[in-house]
This record gives structure tokens, sequence and C-alpha cells, in this order.
């Protein structure tokens, strides 16, 4: 019943920063979500697409805090490729160790690197 006593004006109010707040969430949940494996994909789409622009303008975020935003989850996005970068060039990277001389097995010294 006290919604009945709300005026229709500040339920309209309320109503609007409930959904900003709401927006503003899915953008932090999003920023968490690229420290996570299986959602990173998700998320880079969700930032270099229209999805961020969207709930940004509704959660009334200006564009300077939206660059901001945009600059923080490009520098997580670019952490993200030069560790799955170095990743892969340490799998595909094969090392093959001789011993230094017959009577010391105990050092080992690089014979030949490649692929």
């Amino acid at each position: 019943m006290k919604r009945a006593k709300i005026s229709n004006g500040r339920l309209g109010k309320q109503k609007q920063k409930g959904v900003a707040s709401l927006m503003e969430g899915i953008i932090l949940q999003c920023l968490a979500d690229l420290w996570i494996g299986g959602e990173i994909d998700a998320c880079i789409q969700f930032f270099r697409g229209e999805g961020f622009s969207i709930c940004a303008n509704i959660a009334g975020m200006n564009l300077h805090d939206q660059v901001k935003v945009l600059n923080l989850a490009n520098k997580i996005i670019d952490l993200h490729t030069a560790v799955r970068d170095k990743q892969k060039q340490t799998e595909n990277k094969k090392e093959v160790f001789i011993h230094a001389t017959p009577g010391r097995r105990d050092v080992n010294m690089p014979l030949a690197i490649g692929a």
C-alpha cells in the first residue's frame, strides 16, 4: 500500500535511480570479469561494442568518465593479450640440453632452441 501513497514523479525517479545503479553494476561486473579466463572474450565485446556506451549513458556517466573506464578496460585487455602471447611463445619454444662434459652430468647447457 505504500506504493499507492508515493506520487508518480517520485516513483519514476526511484526507478531511474534503480536502472542507473543496475547499469553501473553491469559495467563494474564486466570490469571484474576481465580477470576471469572464460569471460574475457564476452567482456571485450561488451567494451568494444555498443554495450558499454548504452549502459554508460543510462547510468548517467559523462564522456570523461566513460573514457577513463574504457582506458582501464583497454589496459587490462592489453595485459591479458601480452600474457597470452607470452604463453604461446613459451609453449612453442622447446629447449634441448646436453651435458657440459662427460664427467659432470649436473651442469646442463642449451644445445639448440627451436620450434
